[in-house]
């Protein structure tokens, strides 16, 4: 018996070109195709392309909740610029100021103002008044404060007094003052009294680079066009809409009164200075919503 080779239907593959498949004895058998291996390098660049794209926008994320928090860019920049070597000209903290408004009137534009170097004594009031503002700083910052109600400012040494009623969430209501002082045509917050008595904390020592944040934040440009509207009685009441905690911080959201600020949103920035086992809330600043 003579034996024959067996035969194929189809030609061997050509080497390194796999076949979808042959059939042998009626049954088919599927092939790798081998030239169709995943390409390792370029899988690797693409996973590192993909990393890289979220962390772009984590880092955008943050920064566009430090804006929105603090009230803007040029809030941002005062705040940190300090501590990246920037000077007050670099960061823009001090170079606008509001031109002011007359009454019932719209709020003018911003004008451009040399920076405030403010004195000794202007330094001291800031701070010390603030200090013993505790009991009315604190109230807010812990929501307790529904609203104000503000009657023509009477003229003080180096600024004047606002009378308010403030009336609180539980329905207490108590008369006071807001202090303001003024430098170089330049208004600042220095205290504010709520009616509640007064607390004397125990320490008195200023703090240069607290004052240093609160003088960069209320020379910004919202911060003293609401300051010159309180000074001059253009805004007559202010309620607290709402209060974010933060870290050591606490933003006011407010709705103001009166003239061309009817129904104007804004927000006060508290932050908190840690004393030893005392904690003091400060007042550093003002921007538009």
């Amino acid at each position: 018996m003579r034996v024959r080779p067996l035969q194929e239907s189809a030609p061997d593959a050509v080497p390194g070109r796999g076949r979808k498949g042959k059939v042998m004895d009626g049954i088919a058998v599927p092939q790798v195709e081998l030239d169709q291996q995943p390409d390792a390098p370029k899988t690797k660049r693409r996973v590192g392309l993909v990393i890289a794209a979220l962390v772009a926008v984590v880092a955008v994320s943050v920064f566009a909740y430090a804006v929105v928090w603090s009230g803007g860019i040029d809030q941002v920049t005062a705040l940190i610029g300090p501590y990246l070597g920037m000077s007050s000209s670099q960061t823009g903290a001090q170079t606008k100021t509001s031109a002011g408004s007359a009454k019932g009137q719209p709020p003018v534009k911003s004008s451009e103002m040399a920076a405030v170097a403010l004195p000794t004594w202007a330094q001291t009031t800031m701070y010390e008044e603030q200090l013993t503002s505790q009991v009315g700083i604190t109230s807010m910052v812990d929501d307790k404060v529904k609203g104000f109600a503000f009657t023509a400012p009477v003229e003080a040494e180096n600024g004047v007094q606002v009378p308010l009623k403030a009336t609180f969430r539980d329905g207490a209501v108590h008369t006071g003052t807001i202090s303001l002082i003024e430098v170089d045509g330049a208004w600042f917050f220095a205290g504010l009294d709520t009616g509640v008595s007064k607390e004397v904390p125990a320490t008195t020592a200023a703090d240069e680079s607290l004052v240093d944040v609160i003088t960069k934040q209320q020379t910004t440009p919202p911060s003293q066009e609401a300051l010159k509207a309180f000074s001059d009685g253009t805004i007559t009441g202010m309620e607290v809409a709402s209060v974010v905690p933060g870290t050591n911080t606490a933003s006011l959201n407010v709705v103001l009164r009166g003239g061309a600020y009817e129904g104007r949103q804004g927000r006060f920035v508290c932050v908190k200075k840690v004393d030893g086992l005392d904690d003091y809330w400060f007042v550093t600043g003002f921007s538009w919503q």
